[in-house]
């Protein structure tokens, strides 16, 4: 059996006497758990660490004879890989919304595959590695956005993990008032007022 930790086996004996019946059974189940048996057919034995694991099994008949076979691989167990990445900057405007991401993911076993959804509607990402993302297309508004960005990873044996993180995106606020005006007449700074982005409303009071 092979697959990605935790790796499940059923066991059961197929052992034949030759002479007189069959009366006992020892196995032995390096790493699993549990690790022996003395049923006949001892049924799930579980592999939760990677590695590569040998079963043996001894049988005796009624006269007191032995046997004993060995199957050295059995069981192989892979490990997951483990998803993770940056993003730069942790939060961004509105008026320019575009992160840097980079692969933090685990070296070994090595990742063979992978794709970053950036929570937009957007095309997923299966080339890039350490892929910059604007969400211009979908930032319309000078106003507050969180997106769900999520990495999944594959490993050479077909063990996937993924990670979420969030990106914020905060509107820019900037408010600019004069500190003089000339209500002369003439077409020039006739009148007073504040100017800015991201501001609802203001209030002016002497």
């Amino acid at each position: 059996a092979s697959g990605c930790t935790p790796v499940c086996n059923v066991f059961t004996d197929l052992s034949n006497a030759v002479d007189g019946t069959m009366s006992g059974w020892e196995w032995s189940f390096p790493g699993g758990i549990p690790s022996s048996s003395t049923l006949q057919n001892p049924g799930n034995v579980c592999y939760n660490s990677p590695g590569t694991y040998g079963v043996t099994l001894t049988v005796t008949n009624s006269f007191g004879c032995k046997d004993t076979l060995t199957i050295n691989p059995m069981i192989n167990a892979y490990p997951w890989p483990n998803a993770d990445f940056c993003v730069v900057p942790e939060k961004a405007s509105a008026t320019d919304p575009v992160f840097t991401f980079c692969d933090l993911w685990t070296p070994n076993p090595g990742v063979t595959q992978w794709y970053w959804d950036f929570g937009d509607g957007s095309p997923i990402d299966s080339i890039n590695t350490d892929p910059v993302h604007s969400y211009s297309a979908t930032v319309t508004g000078n106003d507050f956005y969180i997106y769900n960005v999520c990495l999944y990873v594959k490993n050479q044996y077909g063990c996937w993990d993924t990670i979420c993180k969030t990106v914020e995106i905060l509107p820019e606020f900037t408010f600019y008032i004069p500190n003089a005006f000339t209500p002369n007449g003439d077409p020039t700074n006739e009148l007073f007022f504040g100017k800015g982005r991201g501001i609802k409303e203001y209030d002016i009071w002497l």
